[in-house]
C-alpha cells in the first residue's frame, strides 16, 4: 500500500532568509546563549557589590535564565542531526520536554525571588545601597533591548516554524524583557527614593512583581509543554474542517474511510484512508494532499497530514439464476 504523507510548517522549507526552520532555531537559540553568558558575569558582579535583594533575585532569575537557554541551544542542535538524539521520527516530543524543563526552571527561580522578598519584608525592608546598583540599572536596560531583539528574531521565525521549543522561549523571552524593565525601574525607584519612608520597601516588592510576572509565563509554558507530552486525539477543532477540506477537494475520489487524528509533539497528525480507483497516480494522490494542506494551513500551523490510499469497492458479479422451464 503507497503511503502519502507529509507536513505543513514543520520543517517544510528554508525560512525567508534561505536557512531551513532546524538551522534558523539553532542559530537564534545560539545567539540567546552568547547574550546571556556576558550578562551573567556583570549580574553577579552587580548583585555582589549591593545589598539589593533586587538584584540578588535577578542574579538567580539569570542563572536559571542561562540553564533554560543552554537546553533550547543542546536541543536546537540535536535537531541538525539526520537521526537526532537517536529519534527516527524527529525532535517534537524532546523539544516539548524541553520546553517543560524550561518552564521547571522558571518555578525553581519564582520560588527563590519569593521567599527572599517575604524574608525581606518581614525585617523591615532596607535602603539599597553599593556600588552595584547603578551596574544593575545599566545592565538591565542594555539587556532589555538585547532580549527584546532575540524575541523579536523569535517571534518572525513562529510564522513558518510554529515549534515548542519556539514557543516556550517566546515566553520565556517575554518574562525576561518584562523582568528587564522592571528591574530598571524598581533599581531606579530605589535609588530615587532611598530617604523616603516608601525607600525601603521599593527594592522587596518589585522583586515580588517579577516573580509575578515569571509565575504567569511559567503556567503558560507549562501548560502547553504537558498537553504536547501527552498523544491525545484532536477535537472538532480540528475534524470538522478537515472534513469539510476533504469535501471540497476529494471530490474525485472516493467516500473516505476511517480518519485518525491525536497532537504529539505540537504537531497535529492526521491519517486518512481514502478510496481510490487502481488507475489512480500517486501524483494525483500527492496533489490532494498538497491542496488539503493549502487548505488547513492557516488554521492548523503545524500539520502533518498521510493520505492511505485503499482500493475502490468493487460492485458485485452479476449471479446467473436457472429459470425453470
Amino acid at each position: 500500500m503507497v503511503v502519502v504523507e507529509g507536513t505543513a510548517c514543520v520543517e517544510t522549507g528554508p525560512a525567508a532568509d534561505g536557512m531551513t526552520p532546524a538551522r534558523q532555531r539553532e542559530r537564534t537559540a545560539r545567539l540567546a546563549v552568547l547574550a546571556v553568558i556576558p550578562t551573567l558575569a556583570v549580574t553577579a558582579y552587580s548583585a555582589l557589590a549591593s545589598n539589593s535583594l533586587a538584584l540578588a533575585a535577578d542574579l538567580l532569575l539569570t542563572v536559571l535564565d542561562t540553564a533554560c537557554v543552554l537546553v533550547a541551544w543542546t536541543v536546537a542542535r540535536r535537531a541538525l542531526a539526520e537521526r537526532p538524539a537517536g529519534l527516527d521520527y524527529g525532535t517534537g516530543k524532546l523539544e516539548s520536554l524541553a520546553s517543560a524543563v524550561v518552564g521547571v526552571f522558571m518555578v525553581v527561580s519564582l520560588c527563590l525571588v519569593t521567599t527572599l522578598a517575604v524574608l525581606r519584608l518581614a525585617q523591615g525592608g532596607e535602603a539599597v545601597a553599593g556600588d552595584g546598583i547603578l551596574i544593575g540599572l545599566a545592565i538591565n536596560l542594555v539587556y532589555g533591548l538585547v532580549n527584546g531583539g532575540i524575541l523579536l528574531r523569535y517571534r518572525a521565525q513562529r510564522r513558518h516554524d510554529p515549534s515548542p521549543l519556539v514557543q516556550s522561549q517566546i515566553r520565556l523571552f517575554i518574562d525576561k524583557v518584562t523582568s528587564n524593565l522592571l528591574m530598571a525601574a524598581a533599581l531606579g525607584g530605589a535609588v530615587l527614593f532611598r530617604d523616603t519612608a516608601a525607600g525601603p520597601y521599593i527594592d522587596p516588592v518589585a522583586s515580588l512583581l517579577v516573580a509575578l510576572s515569571m509565575a504567569f509565563w511559567a503556567v503558560q509554558i507549562i501548560r502547553s509543554s504537558i498537553g504536547e507530552l501527552i498523544d491525545a486525539a484532536c477535537g472538532e477543532d480540528v475534524r470538522r474542517p478537515l472534513v469539510a477540506a476533504l469535501g471540497r477537494c476529494a471530490g474525485s475520489f472516493g467516500d473516505p474511510g476511517a480518519i485518525r487524528t491525536r497532537r504529539a509533539g505540537g504537531v497535529v497528525y492526521v491519517e486518512i484512508e481514502l478510496g481510490c480507483a487502481p488507475e489512480v497516480p500517486v501524483a494525483a494522490i500527492e496533489r490532494l494532499r498538497a491542496e488539503l494542506l493549502g487548505v488547513l494551513r492557516p488554521l492548523i500551523p503545524a500539520l502533518s497530514v498521510a493520505i492511505l490510499p485503499r482500493p475502490l469497492a468493487m460492485p458485485a458479479a452479476p449471479r446467473l439464476m436457472a429459470v425453470a422451464a
